[in-house]
């Protein structure tokens, strides 16, 4: 499997899933537009990079013949992936929105007095064509940008003139438009060449639309003193780097995009044709206008925590917090609000991308004011976040906070923050590892995990990291309990791998778990293909890339890959090890991709107390239980979307999990009420799946209905035999005819049923 189809194949899912009719109109919108901003990215970074690969000097070289395989295999996928969006888009985006009164495209004959108004003179009023004389250079043009190419010819003359028209970037993607009542978003590139005769003070012969994207390189060392650093690396991603695709409308005039593409610099293999609007990943202002659509992502919200609350919980107990079901801002930024408490001394956090406003950030910085040791390990090298975190570490230096940028040579991506406090005779440390950033806005989306600590060796740990990165020492660390990257990670993963294997040699039952972001490491892959041979049963659930190839005989019979979807970003990473009735659980911010096992700082975090476990447990569960956005990665490569057993229920991994938020709905500082495992889910009958936007039944945060009592309690009961069946026997196939023996199964028996207003334990024999 290679690892760029593999992107690709991710994308076609997201498309897919974007085609499902059942799913709320907005979230459909929304998805179409994550397919062209994923394309974006993959152009600026994989395909850029494959480029620079295929253009190498030397013919000889074995990387080039490679990178230019790859490049041609690429084309073919990401040609078919426009195709399917161009067709979502005409065929059911559009015809959707227009039954909701919103018209999207281009203008028609009855719009023009509209086109010709105020919106339209404002629009003009910004546009400065930029004429390109006989033998001139093509002038530069920002990155992702809609522009018009265009040429006029004088009346009695056999000269021509060429200008280029840029969209800027202060103009809305699509202009909203009020025309006898309804509303219409019109392409800003459609508006102008409907006027394009009074922008250029000539009739156009001939005009095409396109599109740029550049090469996403920086530079690999990255400073933040120069004041014009920002601006720097901006222009090179936006204005100066070599372009590596040409979008152009399929209602282009062609001979001319073509002549365009040559002055470039371009192959036709790097011409990209739609039908569909160019740069879709815009279509967010659009969802915006489907108000009727629009429906609240349900999500925990606990009553806040006072600062002692937080100190007093974790001095008896860990805590977990997931995200988006459970609130970010009660838990991980409660967490770092505490260390306003008086007798905190220090706040240290690594940051790798965060919002604006952060709450960590202004956390250190009020600790800095208030004379406390602040010290927040920025990363200059995060993609795409250079500027903003070289523009933090101004802010945060200006406040007095000490920041670091750890080892040049490896990136720092942990989730790490540390709290020490005086308490008594001495000072105790309160630790929070996340497998998710300091970035509230994007935790309403993102599905992560936290973990909160005060165990004695975990904050030992961190304390010993933090020193390292303010470059503390020359030995190789040492830690007790976390598995940190890039010293320890991959050798623990692999010899945890190799403990499960000899574990099934010895015919104990075994299996690993596995929850990531993407899966592409050879040697974690040819551990886990020998472990899958020694009898050991592996289920991956991977949002992204992933170069496993499962269900190939004599290799990897006992290995399962699926992906899910949905209304969250799937971002969590959970690895599982379980042999002879014995696991090792961990949470943390690596992916099983060599850059993050080899060249970045990682931290991965066990998870030890027995509730926190359970609850762990039941994130793989439902995903591995879910058929309503789930897909299975087949041995020839391919995804298969997979579908309920017929006359059972839908299960939906999300609506299970939101449902066991609600269940047990407290103050993430709040003593839990015990361990419980998740059983039921509110089961869409198959004939139910397709049902329309306007009276949909969906997961959570693709428009949730109201959770009434009714419809709590029939979909519970409808699913809960299907689903208790169906894990029963997953679990027997998956570690054999001993499974009774194992902890897991007595777990298995320890369910929570859900009525509303109650909840009730109930221990099955």
């Amino acid at each position: 499997m290679n690892r760029e189809t593999s992107w690709v194949d991710f994308d076609q899912r997201v498309l897919e899933l974007a085609s499902t009719p059942r799913l709320p109109l907005l979230q459909r919108v929304k998805l179409c537009g994550i397919v062209s901003s994923n394309l974006d990215e993959f152009f600026a970074v994989r395909v850029a990079r494959l480029l620079r690969k295929r253009d190498e000097r030397d013919p000889a070289a074995k990387s080039s013949e490679a990178a230019a395989r790859t490049l041609a295999a690429l084309r073919k996928r990401v040609v078919r992936l426009q195709a399917g969006q161009d067709n979502l888009w005409h065929e059911s985006l559009v015809p959707e929105l227009g039954r909701l009164g919103i018209e999207v495209g281009g203008p028609a004959g009855g719009r023009a007095p509209t086109l010709d108004g105020p919106a339209c003179r404002r629009v003009l009023g910004m546009l400065e064509p930029v004429e390109i004389e006989l033998g001139a250079p093509f002038p530069r043009l920002q990155a992702l940008r809609v522009a018009i190419l265009a040429e006029t010819r004088a009346r009695g003359s056999a000269g021509r003139r060429t200008f280029v028209v840029p969209m800027p970037a202060e103009l809305p993607r699509f202009v909203p438009l009020d025309v006898g009542g309804g509303r219409v978003m019109v392409g800003v590139e459609d508006l102008v060449a409907h006027r394009l005769r009074a922008v250029l003070g000539a009739t156009p012969s001939r005009h095409a639309v396109f599109r740029l994207t550049r090469d996403a390189v920086v530079p690999t060392t990255l400073d933040a003193d120069p004041p014009d650093a920002e601006s720097e690396l901006r222009d090179l991603r936006e204005w100066r780097n070599d372009v590596v695709r040409l979008e152009v409308s399929a209602y282009s005039d062609g001979p001319l995009a073509l002549e365009l593409a040559e002055r470039l610099g371009l192959g036709e293999d790097q011409v990209y044709w739609s039908s569909a609007p160019l740069g879709l990943a815009a279509l967010r202002q659009t969802s915006m206008l489907i108000g009727d659509e629009e429906r609240s992502t349900p999500r925990f919200e606990p009553a806040p925590a006072p600062p002692r609350d937080v100190f007093a919980r974790l001095a008896t107990q860990d805590v977990l917090a997931h995200h988006p079901y459970e609130s970010f801002e009660e838990s991980v930024d409660a967490f770092t609000a505490a260390a306003s408490d008086p007798d905190v001394t220090a706040l240290q956090a690594t940051v790798y991308r965060t919002g604006n406003p952060s709450g960590t950030l202004a956390k250190l910085m009020d600790a800095a004011t208030a004379g406390r040791r602040s010290v927040c390990v920025m990363e200059l090298r995060a993609r795409f976040d250079e500027a903003p975190n070289i523009s933090w570490t101004r802010t945060l230096r200006a406040a007095g906070v000490e920041v670091l940028h750890g080892p040049h040579d490896l990136k720092v991506h942990a989730k790490l923050a540390l709290i020490e406090r005086r308490e008594g005779a001495g000072t105790r440390r309160y630790v929070h590892i996340g497998t998710g950033n300091y970035h509230a806005s994007n935790a309403s989306v993102y599905e992560d995990l936290s973990l909160f600590t005060a165990d004695p060796a975990i904050a030992a740990d961190a304390r010993a990291l933090f020193d390292v990165l303010a470059g503390g020492g020359g030995r190789t660390p040492r830690f007790e309990k976390l598995v940190i990257g890039p010293w320890y990670l991959k050798q623990w993963i692999l010899n945890e791998i190799a403990t499960v294997a000899r574990g099934a040699r010895a015919g104990h039952p075994s299996r690993i778990r596995i929850k990531a972001n993407a899966v592409a490491d050879p040697d974690v892959i040819s551990a886990l293909y020998a472990a899958s041979a020694d009898g050991v049963e592996i289920d991956v659930v991977v949002r992204g890339i992933c170069t496993l190839r499962p269900g190939v005989p004599g290799l990897s019979d006992h290995l399962r890959v699926r992906s899910v979807l949905g209304p969250f970003l799937e971002h969590s990473r959970i690895l599982s090890f379980e042999t002879a009735g014995h696991e090792r659980l961990v949470i943390g911010s690596a992916d099983l991709l060599t850059r993050n096992l080899e060249r970045r700082i990682e931290v991965l975090a066990p998870v030890e107390d027995a509730a926190l476990q359970t609850r762990v447990r039941d994130v793989l569960e439902a995903l591995l239980a879910d058929t309503a956005y789930a897909w299975e990665l087949t041995a020839d490569g391919g995804w298969r979307r997979v579908q309920p057993t017929p006359g059972s229920a839908v299960v939906s991994a999300h609506e299970l999990l939101l449902l066991r938020a609600k269940a047990g709905a407290r103050g993430p500082w709040e003593a839990p009420p015990g361990p419980s495992g998740i059983v039921g889910v509110p089961g869409l009958r198959p004939e139910e799946g397709e049902r329309r936007h306007d009276a949909p039944v969906h997961v959570s945060g693709i428009g949730e209905p109201e959770l009434g009592e009714d419809r709590i309690d029939v979909s519970l009961d409808a699913a809960l035999g299907d689903l208790r069946c169906r894990r029963d026997r997953g679990v027997a196939a998956a570690l054999g005819d001993e499974a009774e023996d194992l902890e897991l199964a007595r777990r298995q028996h320890v369910e929570l049923v859900v009525r509303p207003g109650s909840q009730e334990r109930r221990d099955d024999p």
